[in-house]
C-alpha cells in the first residue's frame, strides 16, 4: 500500500533500480515481475528504498535462462503474451511487467 502518488512513483523507481543492479552487477534475471513482489515497507528511516524487490525463487543466472514448461508459471496478469506463446524470458518482459503492475 503506498500513501499517495509519490510515495507510489518512488518506490517503482526504487525497485527498477534493484531490477538494474540484479541484472547488470548481479548477472540475475528477475522473471516475476508482480504486484506481490514489489513491497512498499511501512516504516523506514530518511534515504532508504521505498520499493523493495522480493521473492528470487523464479530468476536465473543470465548464462542459464534455459526454461522448461513448469517453470513458466508466474502471475498471470503480468505476464506477455509473446512469453507465454515461445518461453524465452528476457529483461524486456520484465519491463514490461514492470509498466502492467504500475497500471495495475
Amino acid at each position: 500500500k503506498f500513501n499517495d502518488i509519490l510515495e507510489l512513483l518512488e518506490a517503482f523507481r526504487d525497485a527498477i533500480k534493484a531490477y538494474w543492479s540484479l541484472y547488470f552487477d548481479g548477472g540475475i534475471l528477475y522473471r516475476d515481475i508482480s504486484t506481490r513482489n514489489i513491497i512498499i515497507p511501512d516504516i523506514r528511516k530518511e534515504g532508504e528504498q521505498r520499493g523493495i524487490l522480493i521473492d528470487l525463487d523464479l530468476s536465473k543466472e543470465v548464462t542459464d535462462l534455459s526454461t522448461t514448461s513448469e517453470q513458466i508459471i508466474r502471475t498471470r496478469p503480468f505476464i506477455l503474451i509473446d512469453l507465454m506463446k515461445h518461453g524465452q524470458h528476457s529483461y524486456l518482459h520484465d519491463l514490461d511487467s514492470f509498466f502492467f503492475v504500475f497500471l495495475w
